[in-house]
């Protein structure tokens, strides 16, 4: 009996210490079933609630969905920056076979742009329809 858990022991160790060569399991892309039409936000569109969440949650990155209404809003947000000048761009949001998948990425001012000095704390709100699909985020 003893023998047969040094065995197990010897072949978790083994698998270990290979790393990804032969144990780790390579986990699949997601397929698009079809892009989900949304509309980014401006702030003077964003429900009041909405904004109450981003300002709690302005000083850190934060990622979140919150359904109102008929519709499903996306919170993107990417804390505290020390300049102003930065833009969140939505590279895509799909329907996947078993969720909504959303990309959003932080970019950063130009290097000859004048930026303000002040500290700045970019995010996002995007509206589209329902879903009761979890939401993953990129």
């Amino acid at each position: 009996m003893k023998s047969g858990k040094m065995v197990a022991m010897g072949m978790l160790l083994a698998c270990v210490s290979m790393g990804s060569v032969a144990c780790n399991v390579e986990k699949q892309e997601d397929i698009k079933v079809r892009d989900i039409e949304f509309t980014v936000l401006k702030e003077s569109e964003i429900p009041e609630d909405i904004m109450e969440l981003v300002d709690e949650k302005k000083n850190e990155e934060f990622r979140l969905a919150k359904t109102k209404d008929s519709y499903t809003y996306v919170l993107a947000g990417y804390g505290k920056q020390e300049t102003g000048g930065f833009s969140i761009q939505v590279e895509d949001i799909y329907l996947g076979e078993n969720a909504v998948y959303v990309d959003t990425e932080l970019m950063g001012p130009a290097k000859n742009e004048k930026v303000s000095e002040a500290e700045s704390y970019p995010f996002i709100v995007v509206k589209m329809e329902h879903t009761d699909e979890p939401i993953i985020f990129k």
